[in-house]
């Protein structure tokens, strides 16, 4: 984290930007029942006043309109996520590489002589290739990735409680079972 603290400012954006377009996506279902909505009230008849069917197809354009709007700010808080979160990654890789490249100007002749180059470079170049993707997009996706489960949780345990209690156990069983591949894979990936 302390490599992160100079441009936690230029992280908090970029992830700012991010939940801002998780959020506005997380909208869509909301258009599809208004649209729902309108659709089977004017087909039943149900809708007070009756509409007339140009009325209907106005209302459904301005729903639809909106919603094409909203869409559009999307894409472009995600460009501006990207660009951000991006800067701010590559910007943390550059001082790990000055800090990797100044450390290994400290070692002595004796190490090098040790030690093969190849596995030096090939060492630094994966251990900063697994950082990247870290620091570039690994913040970022957790943090979105958080607030769809939680909004997807709780619109779900708004309009179907039940169906929210039978799929909400599964979360710590499938941490658990998440954390333990992750153990397995790393002893074997070393």
């Amino acid at each position: 984290l302390t490599w992160l603290r100079p441009y936690r400012k230029r992280y908090l954006l970029g992830i700012t930007a991010g939940l801002l377009m998780v959020l506005i996506e997380m909208q869509s279902p909301l258009f599809m029942q208004q649209l729902i909505n309108l659709a089977t009230g004017y087909v039943s008849g149900s809708l007070q006043p009756s509409p007339t069917e140009s009325q209907i197809i106005r209302r459904i354009v301005r729903i639809v309109a909106l919603w094409a709007v909203l869409l559009g700010g999307t894409v472009l808080l995600h460009r501006a996520s990207i660009l951000v979160m991006a800067s701010a990654g590559e910007r943390v890789q550059f001082d790990y590489r000055r800090a990797i490249f100044a450390h290994l100007q400290k070692l002595s002749l004796s190490f090098y002589d040790r030690t093969k180059l190849g596995r030096i470079l090939s060492r630094c170049t994966t251990d900063l290739s697994g950082m990247r993707e870290i620091n570039v997009w690994g913040i970022d996706t957790i943090v979105k990735n958080s607030l769809i489960v939680l909004v997807a949780g709780a619109m779900l345990l708004k309009t179907e409680p039940r169906l929210f209690l039978a799929v909400a156990w599964l979360t710590p069983l499938l941490y658990l079972i998440n954390r333990y591949f992750r153990r397995k894979l790393g002893v074997a990936w070393q």
